[in-house]
Order: structure tokens, then sequence, then C-alpha cells
């Protein structure tokens, strides 16, 4: 049943499929990055320009929480669904990174432009997707916070948790 509904509501609307459970994988400042993408279409063969698509399943988050996302920011543990798009958003731009390093991509000479979250939601028979058309500076807002990160575990910062016992 889902089948068919996915076909009639995007019957017309096809795009060419490059890859399907591609791994992405590359090293950024000695760290190895690696991530798998479920499907990545062409958006124009001609110029090779990708873009990565990621299947979530359940009901989508409305187009307005991922508004004003930016890598380096905050879960809002008081808005579910704005924590979430921030998780998703992030998700994205690291797929954005490791595809501007990953040997498949780079040796066609591709470049991924868009990531998308691809809801489906077969309760509501819903399928919505949700594009995040990448920004140069959230690209290297993420980049610099996957550099960072690396660089702390590599020379042993962790940061501690202080509480009542004053544990980690």
């Amino acid at each position: 049943k889902s089948l068919t509904m996915y076909y009639h509501q995007y019957e017309g609307k096809f795009v060419t499929t490059v890859k399907t459970e591609h791994r992405l994988s590359g090293v950024i400042s000695g760290a190895r990055i690696k991530g798998r993408v479920d499907r990545i279409d062409y958006i124009d063969s001609t110029m090779k320009a990708l873009k990565v698509i990621d299947y979530k399943t359940g009901k989508a988050l409305g187009a307005s929480a991922f508004e004003g996302l930016h890598p380096s920011g905050l879960f809002d543990k008081y808005n579910y669904e704005k924590a979430k798009a921030q998780k998703y958003f992030n998700q994205l731009l690291f797929y954005k990174v490791v595809s501007d390093i990953d040997w498949w991509i780079t040796s066609n000479n591709a470049e991924v432009l868009e990531g998308s979250l691809f809801f489906v939601d077969p309760e509501r028979e819903q399928f919505i997707e949700r594009i995040v058309a990448y920004q140069k500076d959230d690209v290297e807002d993420m980049k610099e916070l996957i550099i960072t990160t690396w660089n702390k575990i590599q020379n042993m910062e962790f940061p501690r948790a202080h509480g009542p016992e004053d544990k980690c």
C-alpha cells in the first residue's frame, strides 16, 4: 500500500539515483570520518551536482523546525522538534563534509550541494521531504567542530560534568 502511494505521489517526478547505501569516508586533519547515506541523487547530471538523502520513519518535522539552525547550536531541551531538527541538520552537514573528501564522489568530479531528510510515515500515509541547501559558513563551522573535537580527543580533553557528588 505504501509503495503504491509513494509511486502515485512522485509519478513523473523521479530523479536519477546515483547510488544507494553509499559509505562516505575520508580524512580531515588526521581524523578518519565516515558515514553512510541511504541514497545519492543527481540534482543536475551535467554539472555533477548531487543530493544526499537520509530516510526517516515516523512523523515529519515541520519546516519551521529547521529555521535558524547552526552546526554548533545548542539543543533546545524544551522543544523536542527543534532539538531533533538540530540533530538531523548536523547529520546532513556532516555528510557534506565527508562527501567533500569522499573518494568516489571526488574521483567523479561531483559535488554534494543539498542534503535531504525524507520522512516516510505509513501511519499518516505521508511522504515528506525536507531539503537543506548547504551554506558555506555552516559547512566550514562543521569542519571546525569536527577538527576541534578530534583534537580534544587526541589530547584526552574530556569535559567533566559536575554534580552534587562531583563525579564525571
